[in-house]
């Protein structure tokens, strides 16, 4: 499969950021997966 070449500023400016979100998105789920107690603990704590 090859990679789409997007050559425009949105694009440049935006593709580092999503880049960014989608790693933390990952890390949020390994941690949830990992420590399911503490994950819900940590979610209510957020919510009070």
């Amino acid at each position: 499969m090859s990679n789409p070449v997007f050559d425009h500023e949105i694009y440049r400016i935006a593709h580092p950021v999503m880049q960014k979100l989608v790693k933390q998105a990952v890390k949020a789920r390994e941690f949830q997966a990992t420590f399911p107690n503490l994950y819900n603990e940590l979610i209510r704590i957020r919510d009070v």
